[in-house]
């Protein structure tokens, strides 16, 4: 696949998930529900950082594990808020 082609697709489901975000927060939804969303803005930065160190592009490799490192931090995070109170009922 072409890597101009997956630079836009990146950058359309990032911009999705802020559009997404602030119509929620318009609609005033609850603090727990973003951490449901949370998970999924995590997943999302673990795939870019995943792609950051496999290309192999001008970037240096410090960015790439930052991204990777922010997202699995926010992922276990967020994960346990969501599997507290959602999945348990807590």
């Amino acid at each position: 696949m072409n890597s101009k082609i997956k630079k836009i697709g990146m950058v359309l489901i990032g911009s999705i998930f802020v559009i997404v975000t602030i119509l929620l927060v318009i609609e005033g939804h609850k603090p727990e529900f973003f951490d449901i969303f949370g998970v999924f803005i995590f997943a999302f930065l673990f795939i870019v950082g995943i792609f950051m160190l496999v290309s192999r592009k001008k970037l240096p490799d410090y960015i790439g594990f930052i991204i990777l490192l922010i997202s699995i931090l926010g992922l276990i995070v967020d994960g346990s808020i969501v599997i507290k109170n959602f999945i348990l009922g807590g």
